[in-house]
């Protein structure tokens, strides 16, 4: 992307657990030990966290003059003047913002942000099969830490089932159902039956395939 627009220096901003924060994940042009560790604030504080509130693009005409947003540092110390941030889409939550920028006064047009944003969206779409595949992952390994009797014990919690309803239903003893359950909560770290329940249907343990 950097080589495409012919820009100094481009970035992958991952907005943080909290959206207190972004961290510069990867990019192009940036001093050696900032990749990976670099943060930018969020909201006001960068151009980055301007582009999350306001769920658009942001064009940077002139770092030096600009009023709307507070330049990070992270610009300010490698001398960028003008730039662009995009979203790169998430499910619910933005996954964060790609960026491009410049070392001297340029204006992007609406062709450069309509590329970066084809870009953005690619890897918003590859960071969602990644999710979807450690999902399917993580499910897999669950179901084969759960014996067939655990896997039934835990469907009918999620139905909604007592502990005594599943005793009956299952022709087994109430203390069976009970040590059943416990086995459960563990073998899914859960800390309760409820947990327990909201990680199975979180990893699609009792409804099918995970989405």
């Amino acid at each position: 992307m950097a080589e495409t627009l012919e820009v100094e220096a481009s970035g992958i901003l991952e907005l943080l657990p909290g959206g207190d924060a972004l961290l510069l994940r990867a990019g192009a042009g940036w001093k050696a030990g900032l990749v990976g560790r670099a943060t930018l604030g969020s909201g006001l504080e960068s151009h980055a966290g301007y582009a999350l509130e306001r769920n658009e693009p942001v064009i940077i005409s002139d770092l030096r003059v600009e009023t709307r947003f507070r330049p990070p540092p992270l610009l300010r110390d490698h001398g960028m003047v003008s730039g662009v941030s995009v979203l790169i889409r998430g499910d619910g939550v933005p996954f964060g913002v790609l960026g491009a920028y410049t070392i001297s006064r340029r204006d992007f047009t609406q062709d450069d942000v309509q590329f970066m944003q084809a870009v953005a969206n690619v890897l918003a779409l590859a960071h969602h099969r990644l999710r979807m595949e450690r999902a399917r992952e993580q499910r897999a390994a669950l179901l084969g830490r759960l014996t067939r009797r655990e896997h039934d014990v835990l469907r009918l919690l999620a139905a909604g089932s007592s502990n005594r309803d599943i005793a009956v239903r299952l022709k087994i003893k109430y203390t069976t159902v009970r040590g059943y359950v416990r086995s459960v909560i563990e073998k899914l770290d859960a800390h309760s039956e409820l947990e327990a329940v909201a990680r199975a249907h979180g990893y699609g343990l009792v409804d099918g395939e995970a989405t």
